[in-house]
């Protein structure tokens, strides 16, 4: 696993971007998708995670299964969601998947018609 040091570093990294997209092909229990949500948090609030789509892979499928818990969790403790998530069970080099895989959406926002 990264060590949280490692991946707060890595967030550092990546800077204070507004991007809205995070992938990462080999994410363990997710402590680096974990950490990128904080910095994005910190540096542009909580909407901006509303708006982010994250995608997670690893090879190994009770990483998935471990990593979708943690960020359950995480959503949960931050009362937020991203806009998309997807982590899937797969060879990153070879693109097998491992037949594991959860996918998330939030639906479209729509307009209420109000009739006269």
């Amino acid at each position: 696993p990264t060590p949280p040091e490692i991946g707060r570093l890595m967030s550092l990294i990546v800077g204070s971007q507004s991007s809205a997209d995070f992938y990462e092909p080999c994410c363990g229990s997710g402590i680096n998708a974990i950490h990128w949500m904080e910095n994005l948090i910190e540096n542009h609030g909580p909407e901006a995670l509303r708006e982010a789509s994250i995608y997670l892979e690893d090879i190994d499928p009770l990483m998935v299964k471990c990593c979708m818990i943690q960020l359950f969790h995480y959503f949960e403790s931050r009362n937020t969601t991203p806009k998309t998530l997807s982590i899937v069970g797969i060879d990153t080099l070879s693109r097998r998947t491992k037949n594991i895989a959860y996918y998330a959406e939030k639906p479209p926002a729509t307009a209420a018609t109000v009739a006269a």
